[in-house]
């Protein structure tokens, strides 16, 4: 069967990261289907000049990619439009559309699928549900998305939390969960004993406080300085040295806390396998890769229970704090450092990861619900 992804967000030259996860669905996707991708997206550098489409290929995955100059808003639709068009025409015949995020890909797709009497299905992971962003979307586009999503087969957001919030916000239909992927080939526990030093704690993120609650975590932890087990923070992300000033304002030494910028996958497994302990403190999540890659790492995890978390969270695998509780997180930070909490088994954990975020599970899952 030949799969055509309509994706709102996608890896590409202006934005190499946005939206890898979905990256993954496809290359899970394509273990079992061909899958051609399509994606839009204006970028900057092309000022007063043409459209260009880049087209690269690995597999049965084939991937069309628009770069469009910077548009005015009523001249950017139909920009969009155009371009989403003619992306479809070089992908050729389909028999199934899969559009990745609602906005705005929906509408184009929905508007493909019924011209050609295909089924159409929706992947979701937008946190933008569940914090009310929805709510601010233009009327007309409103509009535009609660029509298209009348033709939709299936909705499959990465957890039921987020379906939950989608038919809050009008989107009515059947209810499939698919979570995100993981390459537990490449996320593994480490084969060897962890180098010695300090106890070592991770935080992996976008680093946007709103969002990621990093003062809040920083703040948790300057509590814990003068514990009498040496130990020491990795904050990896967007620009983390953002956080510096605070931290020091905070107490929190300068010698303690290690600054890493935005790492691809593969860099990212060493710190994982050398860590003790992952930290998240957001304020809202859906199902965040990281915990997952955490892991099939065999890395234990102490995180907020917002979103979806809990429902991929063995109990034994971490623990679930409540939103903003910075004494909690402190407490269950201290418990680590005394040896007074035990988790399963590295292999258990990646065991766990195999089977429910490999390429292969999540291929085959997505092979079910395009089926039924």
């Amino acid at each position: 069967m030949r799969v055509l992804f309509f994706c709102s967000w996608y890896p590409s030259r202006v934005f190499p990261t946005n939206g890898d996860f979905i990256q993954r669905h496809a290359e899970a996707v394509a273990l079992r289907h061909e899958v051609v991708v399509v994606h839009v997206v204006t970028d900057p550098a092309l000022a007063g000049g043409r459209m260009e489409v880049t087209e690269q290929r690995r597999g049965a995955l084939r991937e069309l990619i628009a770069y469009l100059p910077p548009q005015r808003a009523l001249g950017k639709w139909s920009a969009f439009r155009a371009a989403y068009r003619k992306l479809a025409a070089m992908a050729g015949a389909c028999e199934l559309v899969h559009v990745h995020h609602v906005y705005p890909a929906l509408v184009f797709g929905a508007a493909y699928a019924r011209r050609r009497g295909l089924p159409l299905f929706v992947s979701e992971h937008w946190t933008g549900f569940l914090t009310g962003a929805w709510r601010r979307w233009n009327p007309v586009m409103k509009a535009l998305l609660h029509r298209a999503s009348r033709r939709v087969s299936c909705f499959c957001p990465v957890t039921e939390h987020l379906g939950r919030a989608m038919q809050v916000a009008g989107f009515r239909g059947r209810y499939e969960p698919v979570p995100n992927v993981v390459d537990t080939d490449l996320f593994r526990p480490r084969a060897v004993e962890r180098e010695p030093g300090p106890f070592r704690l991770l935080h992996i993120s976008s680093m946007k406080d709103e969002h990621k609650n990093v003062r809040g975590l920083l703040r948790a932890l300057a509590g814990l300085q003068t514990h009498a087990r040496a130990w020491e923070l990795y904050l990896i992300g967007d620009r983390p040295e953002r956080y510096r000033t605070y931290a020091r304002e905070s107490g929190m030494e300068e010698g303690r806390l290690h600054y890493v910028d935005n790492l691809p996958q593969g860099d990212l497994v060493p710190y994982m396998q050398q860590a003790d302990l992952l930290l998240m403190f957001s304020r809202f999540e859906n199902l965040p890769c990281v915990i997952l890659e955490a892991f099939a790492c065999g890395l234990p995890v102490v995180s907020t229970e917002v979103g979806g978390i809990a429902e991929y969270f063995p109990r034994d695998f971490g623990r679930l704090i409540p939103s903003e509780d910075e004494e909690r997180l402190r407490e269950e930070v201290r418990a680590c450092l005394e040896g007074r909490r035990s988790w399963a088994p590295a292999e258990k954990m990646h065991a766990y990861a195999v089977e429910h975020f490999s390429r292969e599970r999540i291929g085959a899952r997505f092979g079910e619900v395009y089926c039924v």
